[in-house]
């Protein structure tokens, strides 16, 4: 399980279109979380006890994935476009990525749509 910050490439009435370039893991083994690609820890608060916290974001063991995530619009929901997300090199090519496993069992992914005031 991962977390990763998004940037807008798109947003109109009918799509919302997010890039992200880096995804840092959450959950995992805790020698993974610890160690991870970059061989340092992450720092967590109670990181020397060997606890992880599932709300802390950890920024010890990212991967870098280049994936656009198109989504369609339709009325307050929000449509993964599953087609699309496959097709994208990065996803396709190294058999991974946010929502690979979902797409690749052809299931459809919906977000419903929070305005904030």
């Amino acid at each position: 399980m991962g977390w990763a910050k998004s940037k807008l490439i798109k947003s109109d009435n009918s799509n919302l279109i997010l890039n992200i370039n880096k995804i840092n893991l959450s959950l995992g083994r805790i020698d993974y979380l610890k160690n991870g690609y970059s061989n340092r820890e992450a720092k967590s608060n109670n990181y020397k006890l060997g606890f992880y916290n599932l709300s802390e974001n950890y920024e010890g063991s990212p991967y870098y994935q280049n994936q656009n995530i198109n989504f369609k619009k339709i009325n307050y929901i929000l449509i993964l476009d599953c087609k699309n997300y496959m097709n994208n090199s990065s996803v396709k090519d190294g058999l991974t990525g946010i929502f690979y496993g979902v797409c690749s069992d052809n299931k459809k992914v919906y977000f419903k749509v929070i305005e904030v005031k």
